[in-house]
């Protein structure tokens, strides 16, 4: 019960120091970024140990089973995605091939907002890029978007990987590590 005030405390602190000290939320983002591949990992070996734990109480070898299990669970988060992607280009090849019709929906919402405001607009100029300078989107706003989107994504990549050798490293050595987290939280409360 104190680990949890103490943690509770502390989660309180961050929150005042980060809405105090906006630039130390950028060093907690940071940190965040390294421990996610740990966070990913360790919930991955969490959501599989018990499996192991059976299996190796039935006599199997431990880092067998572990690397068996892991790769069964990427297979499945690979095929789930395999199954998933298909869904989402056809989607998104419905966005563009729609594209036209929902120009022309964004065209006739503009002119009756400037109707009700009584601004006059030139129907025929109204293009894309007009459209574009009303709503207020800027071109490099939208290059530095998806700039974004791929640096994060070859971040999240690494981390993945990442992630999947430590979540085996925390299937194979699990119970020790969480044996030696319960011993130092024992000696913290007893000084």
């Amino acid at each position: 019960m104190k680990n949890l005030i103490k943690i509770l405390l502390i989660l309180i602190i961050t929150i005042i120091l980060v809405y105090l000290f906006p630039t130390l939320k950028n060093l907690l983002l940071l940190i965040l970024d390294f421990l996610l591949p740990f966070i990913i990992g360790f919930t991955i070996a969490f959501l599989l140990v018990p499996i192991v734990d059976y299996l190796e109480k039935k006599k199997f070898n431990r880092k067998v089973v572990a690397i068996l299990i892991l790769a069964i669970f990427i297979a499945i988060i690979v095929s789930l995605f395999i199954f998933v992607l298909p869904i989402l280009v056809k989607e998104i090849s419905k966005l563009i091939e729609n594209f036209p019709e929902y120009y022309g929906n964004i065209v006739n919402i503009i002119i009756k907002t400037a109707n009700k405001l009584n601004i006059e607009l030139d129907e025929n100029k109204l293009n894309i890029n007009s459209i574009i300078n009303i709503i207020g989107i800027k071109y490099e706003e939208i290059f530095n978007f998806f700039t974004k989107i791929i640096q994060g994504t070859f971040s999240y990549l690494f981390a993945l990987v990442l992630s999947i050798i430590l979540s085996l490293y925390f299937l194979i050595d699990y119970n020790q590590i969480v044996n030696k987290i319960k011993e130092y939280f024992v000696k913290k409360e007893e000084e």
